[in-house]
């Protein structure tokens, strides 16, 4: 309806309020909530069927991380094993690369062995003066190989005509280790020098 007051037109209308049937609205919620239900566990699984498929994926991807970290440490032990073979098969040269290759590209414990036996592939070469520098590290730095260390430095010193210094190595190998079958060796040779 439509009226004018002091010139404005103004619209009447009726506003009818009436109160929703508890019953009727009692259904309609409980529609709702079952279809919101069904829509989240939907949802849920298929969020669930999502994961799984990630972490499946994940997992494969890791398990491939780890079989490819598995093969590298595998090929660096056969380096080390293959190294060690060349090594008493006297191919000192080629030993020497392959324990200086393994010790680049290892970091487990055998790198002290690696090194060790780098200084006798390089004392076998005749590069006495490599092979004490190598010794001396491998005393500093590992007391399992102080011993064989120790003699091999002083084979180096002796084969550089270092006598005096070959005695100092010999005598702190038999001081230090005096239950050694190297300590024995060290006895001999200082005998001899004598």
């Amino acid at each position: 309806h439509e009226s004018e007051i002091e010139g404005y037109t103004v619209w009447n209308f009726e506003i009818i309020f009436s109160m929703p049937n508890p019953i009727k609205t009692k259904r309609q919620d409980a529609l709702f909530e079952k279809k919101f239900k069904k829509k989240n566990k939907r949802k849920s699984i298929v969020k669930k069927k999502l994961e799984l498929q990630n972490n499946a994926v994940l997992n494969r991807k890791g398990q491939e991380k780890k079989n490819e970290s598995n093969n590298k440490l595998k090929d660096i032990e056969y380096l080390y094993d293959k190294a060690l073979k060349d090594y008493r098969s006297k191919k000192f040269d080629i030993a020497l690369k392959e324990f200086s290759e393994y010790m680049n590209l290892s970091k487990t414990e055998k790198i002290i062995n690696a090194k060790y036996f780098t200084g006798e592939c390089l004392y076998q070469l005749k590069d006495y003066k490599n092979a004490l520098k190598i010794f001396d590290n491998v005393i500093e730095i590992n007391k399992r190989k102080i011993p064989d260390a120790l003699l091999m430095a002083a084979n180096c010193e002796i084969k550089l005509n270092n006598n005096n210094l070959a005695k100092e190595y010999l005598n702190r190998l038999i001081k230090q280790f005096p239950s050694s079958i190297l300590s024995e060796i060290a006895a001999k040779k200082l005998k001899r020098m004598d």
